[in-house]
């Protein structure tokens, strides 16, 4: 491996995608194009390089950023730095494998106000593991799905935020344990108002045009089952209004869809 990553730049001074590994121990860059047209980069590598890499590189064309930290921690004021430093507008990022609390998360997503895709997790490299030692990860809490909840009216913001938190997000997808209470999940959709007297809810106007969630959860003993008003609510938000919405069992072999009980 480079003992400093960013000289790949120079030495490959045009391409399109780039990934950094550890494991390969090189970056491949499978398109030639100016440097500053750079889109997707794909990060496998352990903190300190990490740091080394985004704090000697700008890319404003960046589009996608995949990081698996292979459970080292993440350096958010790097990744600040870089997104600030760059002026991209990313609307691509996943994030597995890394030592980080809820709060760094979600720093992070105040940082990203043009991502239109979320993947998170999973966690950690043994997940289901974790989940067999009835122990979870919180990434996705409480306290998250309520920010999306409070923030899915695109001109809402929070006291202490001058920015509004994911305005254009579109699809989030979340692999790992259910740390979150269920009564939490059709509120990320946003709010319902009743268009005429007898009819059923829409959502209201002005809200962020989030339209897929997807999770794939690993059980615990501790786990309560998935609500039956939650249940109820979601397959209504999918089949009347077309959301897009899957919960997954993955702990075992067969997945099991927990909105219709039945394995997949």
């Amino acid at each position: 491996m480079l003992a400093k990553p960013w000289k790949f730049f120079e030495y490959f001074p045009s391409f399109k995608n780039a990934l950094s590994s550890t494991s390969a121990g090189e970056m491949i860059c499978p398109s030639p194009l100016p440097p500053t047209h750079l889109e997707t980069l794909l990060v496998h590598i352990e903190e300190p390089v990490l740091d080394d890499l985004l704090n000697n590189i700008s890319v404003p064309s960046l589009k996608t950023f995949h990081y698996d930290g292979s459970d080292h921690g993440l350096s958010c004021d790097s990744i600040f730095t870089f997104l600030n430093r760059s002026g991209c507008l990313l609307n691509t990022f996943s994030l597995k494998h890394v030592d980080i609390i809820t709060e760094e998360i979600i720093s992070l997503l105040f940082a990203m106000p043009y991502l239109e895709t979320l993947i998170l997790g999973p966690p950690t490299s043994d997940s289901l593991q974790c989940a067999k030692m009835n122990f979870g990860i919180p990434w996705v809490t409480d306290g998250m799905l309520d920010l999306l909840a409070d923030t899915a009216e695109i001109s809402a913001s929070l006291d202490d935020q001058d920015e509004p938190f994911l305005p254009n997000l579109r699809s989030l997808n979340y692999i790992g344990c259910a740390t979150f209470l269920w009564e939490c999940i059709p509120f990320i959709f946003g709010e319902r108002r009743v268009k005429e007297s007898g009819a059923s809810e829409v959502p209201i106007t002005n809200q962020r045009p989030f339209h897929c969630l997807t999770m794939e959860l690993y059980s615990r003993n501790s786990d309560p089952d998935l609500d039956p008003n939650v249940i109820s609510e979601l397959k209504r938000l999918r089949t009347e209004e077309g959301y897009e919405i899957q919960i997954l069992d993955v702990t075992d072999d067969v997945h099991r869809d927990l909105l219709h009980g039945e394995c997949i």
